[in-house]
Order: C-alpha cells, then structure tokens, then sequence
C-alpha cells in the first residue's frame, strides 16, 4: 500500500497477467484437491479417513480464494484517490506516533 501512494495514477494498474497465471494455478490444485476427495471417497479402506473434513476444507479454501479474488478486481477498479489520498495524513500521523512510542519506549 505504500507503494501505491506514490503512483501517479488515480486507478492502481496491477500486472494482471502475474494474478491472471496465479489465480488458474490456484483454480487447477483446487480441482485438483477435489478429485483425489473424491478418489479417496470411492476408495475402500480398513481405517475410516475424515473424507467429509477433506471436502470442508477445500471448499473454505475456495471460498476464501474467491473472496480474496474479488477484493482483488475491487481494488484494481475503485478509484485511488478516494481511497488511498483521503487517508494519507492518518497513515503519516499513526507512523510518526509510533515511532515516538517505540523511541520513548528505549529511553
């Protein structure tokens, strides 16, 4: 986020082809996760496994990728200056209060 207060645009311009190529890879493990599941559901087997926690688990790993993806397009969309210029003296103010604290604190 610092980085993006010294960028001149007012809309982040992120390389999209890096997220594009992590967020398939991503998508390919989760489908990947899903049918080694489902082989272990079909399989049988002398000690039970937990294949209904195995599910519950990727399906909140694909929830939370899906939420993350979404804050993603939110953040390459809405405008920076509403959002990042309107609170940059708060950030300046909560840095330089820190950083007393953390002084005074040594002393």
């Amino acid at each position: 986020m610092s980085r993006d207060l010294l960028r001149p645009s007012l809309v982040y311009q992120g390389n999209t082809k890096q997220y594009d190529r992590l967020e398939s890879d991503v998508r390919t493990h989760v489908a990947t996760s899903r049918t080694l599941v489902a082989i272990q559901r079909k399989e049988i087997s002398l000690l039970p496994r937990p294949i209904k926690l195995y599910s519950e688990v990727v399906d909140a790993t694909e929830r939370f990728f899906e939420t993350l993806a979404e804050i993603r397009v939110l953040r390459f969309s809405v405008p920076r200056k509403s959002t990042v210029f309107d609170i940059m003296p708060l950030r300046t103010q909560l840095v330089s209060r820190l950083g007393t604290s953390v002084l005074g604190n040594r002393s």
